[in-house]
């Protein structure tokens, strides 16, 4: 694998690297001393919130990141999304893909999830965590509503998570925060 200097490439030689390699690793911690990562997986959560504690206290970098899919809420598919599990290959991030990237999306392939019974049976486990096997969730790697995806739907997605998003970064990076207390002034 090559070593690309991103800063010496122009856009297009970006695109075809990031392309060939599917890996970037962005330092932090020029003059800014802070960053944002947009994240499209939520199986990536808990990583970030340790990454960000470690950037912050042992780097004195801050971070904060976004899980798109979240951000951008239901696309106007409100109707489409009652009843059903959304998450990984759901209506929402297949959607999303026949946005962003229509290439990568194989209509051919697209299935209903085929969930799994809940593992603790009907107890309610809302805002209680741990660990679980994919396939303790559903048995062919998909929530709910691929079928019904559409690229309208990711679209809509799309466009309120950078309304959302936009004022935040902005926000982000004008903020001066006291490394000793953690607050923020604007």
């Amino acid at each position: 694998m090559s070593a690309y200097v991103m800063q010496e490439m122009t856009w297009p030689e970006i695109r075809d690297a990031l392309e060939e390699a599917k890996l970037a690793i962005l330092p932090v911690g020029s003059q800014e001393q802070h960053g944002v990562v947009v994240n499209g997986h939520g199986g990536n959560q808990h990583v970030l919130d340790v990454v960000s504690v470690k950037m912050r206290r042992d780097l004195g970098i801050r971070m904060a990141y976004a899980l798109w899919p979240v951000l951008g809420g239901s696309g106007g598919a409100n109707e489409k999304l009652k009843g059903r599990r959304i998450g990984h290959a759901c209506i929402i991030e297949t959607s999303m893909m026949m946005h962003l990237r229509p290439d990568l999306v194989r209509e051919d392939k697209l299935a209903e999830g085929e969930l799994q019974p809940p593992i603790y049976g009907e107890v309610d486990t809302w805002g209680i965590g741990g660990f679980v096997y994919w396939n303790e969730y559903t048995r062919n790697g998909a929530f709910e509503g691929a079928p019904d995806a559409t690229q309208e739907i990711g679209e809509n997605v799309t466009r309120t998570a950078l309304e959302r998003m936009i004022p935040f970064v902005r926000k982000f990076a004008e903020a001066e925060v006291d490394g000793n207390t953690g607050f923020a002034t604007l």
